[in-house]
């Protein structure tokens, strides 16, 4: 007879698994089949007048820079990331 914790160790491993597998799938498919432009557009862009304003404008950049292949990131004094315009 299988002990509890055992059954409880199986259990768990399966579910981890499962997610783990799950979660795997979604980040080749951002990775390989979006890109991280197209990321970006479908899933930030859409929420740009919600409360995520100010990250949005930040993403809005980002793929400005991105599409003139002419961005940098620096950070400031404070530790924040900004896009800066490589000259």
């Amino acid at each position: 007879m299988i002990s509890n914790l055992f059954a409880r160790a199986w259990a768990a491993l399966f579910a981890r698994s499962v997610l783990g597998l799950i979660f795997f799938i979604a980040g080749v498919y951002k990775v390989f089949k979006l890109g991280p432009l197209e990321h970006a557009r479908k899933y930030f862009l859409p929420a740009a007048d919600t409360f995520l304003r100010r990250s949005q404008a930040i993403v809005r950049r980002a793929i400005r820079s991105a599409n003139d292949h002419s961005f940098t990131f620096s950070a400031d004094t404070l530790g924040t990331s900004a896009l800066v315009r490589a000259q």
